[in-house]
């Protein structure tokens, strides 16, 4: 979770205010003869960006995006397959809340 508290908060062009989750690890390559490949591991979760302010003057990004999911490991001979990529981690949330307006935006 990330949390912040400002009266005024500036997010300029080339800034990002993130909660991204981990990348999934790669399968593992096979190195014994006609073996599979492993599965990649999954994306984390994205977290929890919480922002309270007075005014915000955002021309960068906020986020929360989950995390990418793992490659497949390769197989390794003939008669085998490549393992299953992993899958991506679900997005997280974004809650902004203007304290003057008391109002979620």
């Amino acid at each position: 979770m990330l949390a912040i508290f400002a009266a005024g908060l500036t997010n300029t062009s080339t800034g990002a205010i993130s909660a991204k989750g981990g990348n999934g690890g790669s399968g593992g390559s096979a190195s014994g003869a006609n073996c599979g490949g492993g599965g990649g591991g999954g994306g984390g979760g994205g977290g929890l960006v919480y922002l309270v302010y007075q005014s915000l003057a955002n021309g960068g990004t906020i986020s929360a995006n989950g995390g990418a999911a793992g490659a497949l490991g390769a197989h390794n001979g003939t008669g085998s397959v490549d393992g299953s990529p992993g899958i991506a981690g679900t997005n997280g949330i974004v809650l902004k809340y203007n304290g003057q307006r008391h109002a979620f935006e």
